[in-house]
């Protein structure tokens, strides 16, 4: 019993690192379909489902600097503890924003920069896309509120997009 145990997993972990690794190739939902098929077809279980989300945040960055193009640097720099590339387990998702120069205001002694800040999510275990998306801006409001204490900004509008329901996109081959 322990041997098939092991057997079971291995081939889990392999179909998982296949698909997470891109070896089989294709549209990344269509393929992990596929996968997700063979696995239950061995009686194993299903691959974690998440809900894609898009959470964009609109807001004003007050900055201390000489020139438009000085703000949206500055701005930039504000935003760094906001932006992720990969996520993680305190993150899970990616987070990135960007500014205009043109869309800059004197302000003062500095500068009101708009800045947009998006953030990709898959959230698991939520049962309808009505839950996810208000998960996912608790979680992008929560984030803006840690990475910008002390930063005096003013959110003007958050927007949530459920993109679609899959297998999750960050799949880890040591618990899924």
């Amino acid at each position: 019993m322990r041997a098939l145990a092991d057997l079971r997993r291995a081939i889990r972990t392999w179909a998982i690192r296949a698909l997470v690794d891109d070896e089989i190739g294709g549209i990344y939902q269509h393929t992990a379909q596929r996968v997700n098929q063979f696995l239950t077809d061995l009686g194993l279980g299903p691959l974690p489902r998440a809900h894609h989300v898009t959470v964009v945040a609109d807001l004003t960055l007050p900055v201390a600097a000489g020139t438009a193009r000085q703000a949206c640097d500055a701005a930039r720099d504000t935003m760094r503890p906001a932006t992720t590339s990969w996520p993680d387990a305190a993150r899970p998702w990616t987070a990135y924003g960007w500014t205009d120069p043109e869309e800059a205001v004197p302000d003062g002694d500095g500068w009101r920069v708009a800045w947009r800040h998006e953030y990709e999510m898959w959230l698991r275990g939520h049962t309808t896309s009505a839950t996810a998306t208000t998960g996912a801006e608790a979680l992008a409001r929560g984030d803006l509120r840690r990475a910008l204490t002390g930063v005096g900004y003013h959110l003007v509008a958050v927007s949530v997009t459920v993109e679609d329901v899959g297998v999750d996109l960050y799949l880890d081959t040591d618990n899924d």
